[in-house]
């Protein structure tokens, strides 16, 4: 739902998913978590993981007008750090 920050770089050129493909891929990640962290703390995980990367997007978007490749892995790092913080509290 964001846009490129530019119209060269590596964000740019690693193109746009389709919707179904997008689904897709949100779904398999959806169940992965679910299964890995069980149905409660795999909700918690995902909706702080939504909410951590939409803030993101948010400052990406003021800062820089969209996303670079950079800023794309921002969010997988970011993604995955919550993940991994959720899976370890008690």
């Amino acid at each position: 739902m964001l846009a490129p920050a530019r119209a060269d770089g590596l964000g740019f050129t690693a193109g746009r998913p389709s919707r179904p493909v997008a689904l897709i891929a949100a779904l398999i990640g959806v169940v992965i978590a679910l299964a890995a962290l069980g149905p409660g703390r795999g909700a918690i995980a995902l909706l702080l993981a939504a909410a951590a990367i939409a803030l993101m997007a948010v400052l990406a978007r003021r800062q820089i007008g969209g996303y670079t490749g950079d800023v794309l892995g921002a969010f997988q790092q970011i993604g995955e750090i919550v993940m991994l913080l959720v899976a370890a509290a008690r």
